[in-house]
């Protein structure tokens, strides 16, 4: 795989093993927790013994120029391995717990619960990474296992998705309370119930159940799973945490290594489609109206008319709009969001040559399983 193949999509993760990605995101380029050593070795941690059974997508050598490292926690080696120290020691920049940061040195800033540091570059979208509260394990075990961190990656502008890693943690009291303070589009989750003998029944990375749980408090991102394949102490795995989130009728994306992943773009919540929907009728784009649509969906072209079905025939339904230069003001007046649907109500004011008309809509929208959100019922006369 080429560097093209891993940087050529703007907004993509790349899983390359375990719990190591590649995120590319609004321009910049990171990489999260390096872990390159080869398949078999075997590091000694107290009393555990952790084991490597897969190696990593890319050789350290492939990787694209970084931006920043971000190490969740720098005292375990299937977060952070013997290659990947040599990988963080040559970043610009690595951002980690305080721990983690007078443990490596040199370019490591440590980065206290809450604490935001902003990627910054002329011509680039400024990217903030701030410091996600997390804990390794059920309360008590925090003198075994550490200080550990997730991160959480957001523009100001709102340009690129919201993504979140969670790091190995099982805080859910931290998760809802991030969801307090910002919208969260994507969900790295670190996975597979990870667990020794050693330690008898305590898991120190989330169970099937608890991501399912997670994602509900996170809002309903769309999940990647992460740090769930490649080493030996997971306790449970991809079949068993496909079944539970099946069974609880939320999505996951479970990654092949190496291969991107394209995370959602312009639509990533349903009042998004309003904006794109009034941009697009400003600029007359009809494949770009026809975009916001499922190739199923329904649309009501007007008062007392019959429902138009499918892609193709919205879009020839909507050419009326595209007749005449016009204008759309539209906002929901509510939503109510059922995990990956949602109903909305919206206002809307079309303005153009022949006058003003107006309208409220009803209108039905899906998740895709890219992320955003598009029309499957849309009927501006509705209400």
């Amino acid at each position: 795989m080429t560097d093209e193949a891993v940087t050529g999509a703007a907004n993509t993760v790349t899983v390359l093993g375990g719990p190591t990605a590649l995120i590319r995101l609004a321009g910049w380029t990171l990489l999260t927790d390096p872990t390159f050593d080869a398949t078999g070795t075997e590091y000694q941690d107290g009393p555990v013994l952790v084991r490597k059974t897969a190696d990593p997508a890319l050789k350290p050598s492939q990787l694209p120029a970084l931006d920043a490292v971000l190490a969740s926690h720098t005292a375990h080696q299937d977060n952070l391995d013997t290659a990947g120290r040599m990988v963080a020691s040559g970043a610009s920049e690595v951002l980690t717990t305080v721990a983690g940061a007078e443990d490596l040195g040199g370019a490591a800033v440590g980065l206290e619960p809450w604490q935001t540091r902003t990627l910054s570059k002329p011509g680039r979208t400024p990217l903030n990474i701030t410091a996600v509260p997390a804990r390794h394990g059920p309360v008590g075990t925090e003198a075994i296992t550490g200080p550990v961190t997730g991160f959480l990656l957001h523009t100001d502008d709102g340009s690129a998705p919201t993504v979140y890693v969670s790091g190995d943690t099982v805080d859910l009291d931290a998760m809802s309370a991030l969801a307090g303070r910002y919208r969260v589009d994507v969900a790295l989750l670190h996975l597979g119930a990870a667990g020794f003998e050693e330690f008898g029944d305590i898991r120190l990375s989330l169970t099937a159940a608890q991501a399912v749980e997670a994602r509900r408090l996170l809002g309903d991102p769309l999940v990647v799973a992460v740090h769930a394949e490649g080493w030996a102490h997971y306790t449970e795995g991809r079949n068993h945490v496909q079944q539970t989130f099946d069974a609880a009728g939320a999505p996951l994306h479970w990654p092949t290594p190496g291969e991107p992943i394209t995370l959602p773009g312009k639509n990533m919540t349903p009042e998004v489609v309003h904006e794109r929907f009034a941009h697009y009728l400003k600029d007359q784009d009809l494949d770009g109206l026809g975009s916001l649509f499922d190739e199923d969906a329904m649309f009501v072209p007007g008062p007392d008319q019959k429902p138009v079905y499918g892609k193709e025939g919205i879009k020839e339904a909507l050419k009326v709009y595209l007749e005449s230069p016009s204008t759309i003001e539209v906002g929901a007046t509510s939503v109510h969001q059922n995990g990956d649907l949602a109903m909305v109500q919206a206002s809307w004011r079309i303005t153009g040559e022949s006058g003003t008309v107006e309208g409220k809509a009803l209108e039905v929208m899906r998740r895709t399983s890219e992320g955003d959100w598009v029309y499957i019922i849309d009927n501006p006369y509705g209400v």
